[in-house]
């Protein structure tokens, strides 16, 4: 028999991509789909040092060896203004 979630807590947020804190940032993919990039492309570019600047994020849950890399959207358009690679 399954237990209840303990109560005042929700699996899944009430809000989508809308909040501020959500919206400043960028996955992978997204970044990748912005650049016209794949994201094997940014994890090499990650791995060598290179690229827009980006955080590691925990992950909650699934898999928490694993960060979560997201990538600030002004730090995307600061590199982007720069024309670095």
């Amino acid at each position: 028999m399954r237990r209840p979630p303990p109560t005042g807590l929700r699996r899944y947020p009430e809000h989508t991509l809308s909040t501020p804190m959500e919206t400043d940032f960028l996955t992978t993919e997204q970044l990748a789909a912005r650049l016209g990039l794949k994201p094997a492309t940014l994890k090499g570019w990650r791995y060598r040092g290179i690229g827009p600047e980006w955080h590691e994020l925990p992950r909650a849950g699934r898999s928490p060896r694993q960060p979560r890399v997201q990538y600030r959207l002004e730090d995307v358009e600061r590199w982007e203004a720069t024309g670095d690679e």
